[in-house]
C-alpha cells in the first residue's frame, strides 16, 4: 500500500549499511516508523529532508508485514531560522517527548497542531522557554495526563512518572 502524508521528523537511529530508522509524526497516521533504504549514501537526496524537527511531505510504502518504508520526501520546512542556540534545547525536548508520549499508530490530530504551532511560535520570536511550557502543557493536556497548569519541573515529572523514563532537564532548566 502505498500512503502520502505530512510529518514531523521526531528522531532517527542508523541501522546497518546506509540505511535509517526514522520515527515521524504525522496527521493521518499518527507517530510511526519507517525505514529510508539507502538514505546514508551520499547520493540520497532524502538526507537533508529527514533531519530531526524537519516538516516533510513524504511518500510511505507499506509491506505486507506492516512496515514503513520512506521513497520519497519533499521538505516542507527545516525551520532553520529558528535553530539557534536559544531555541534548539526546547525544540529537541518537544520532539523527545512527543516521541516519548504518544503511541504507534494512534493518530493525535490535536498534539500535531500544537507541535505545528510550537514551530510558528518561535519563528515568531517568542519566548523560547514561555513557548515550551505552554506546549508542553497542552500536550499532556490533550493526552490526559494532568488537568491543571503545572511548573516545567512539575511537567516533566508527570512525563517520567508516566513513561518511566528519565527526561534530561539540565539543558533547559
Amino acid at each position: 500500500m502505498i500512503l502520502s502524508t505530512e510529518g514531523f521528523v521526531l528522531r532517527k537511529r542508523v541501522l546497518l549499511g546506509a540505511d535509517v530508522m526514522v520515527v515521524l509524526m504525522t496527521r493521518e497516521f499518527g507517530k510511526l516508523v519507517a525505514i529510508a533504504k539507502g538514505m546514508r549514501t551520499f547520493r540520497s537526496k532524502r538526507a537533508a529532508h529527514l533531519q530531526t524537527g524537519n516538516l516533510v511531505n513524504m511518500t510511505l510504502h507499506q509491506s505486507t508485514s506492516g512496515a514503513y518504508y520512506i521513497q520519497s520526501t519533499d521538505l516542507i520546512s527545516g525551520f532553520t531560522e529558528i535553530r539557534t542556540q536559544e531555541n534548539i534545547k526546547g525544540i529537541y525536548t518537544l520532539l523527545s517527548i512527543v516521541d516519548t508520549l504518544l503511541p504507534e499508530g494512534q493518530t493525535e490530530d490535536e498534539v500535531y497542531k500544537l507541535t505545528k504551532l510550537f514551530f510558528i511560535r518561535s519563528a515568531r520570536k517568542e519566548n523560547p522557554d514561555s513557548i515550551l511550557h505552554s506546549t508542553f502543557q497542552s500536550i499532556l493536556m490533550e493526552l490526559g495526563y494532568i488537568q491543571q497548569a503545572l511548573t516545567l519541573s512539575e511537567l516533566f515529572d508527570v512525563v517520567e512518572e508516566h513513561a518511566g523514563v528519565k527526561v534530561s532537564r539540565h539543558v533547559i532548566m
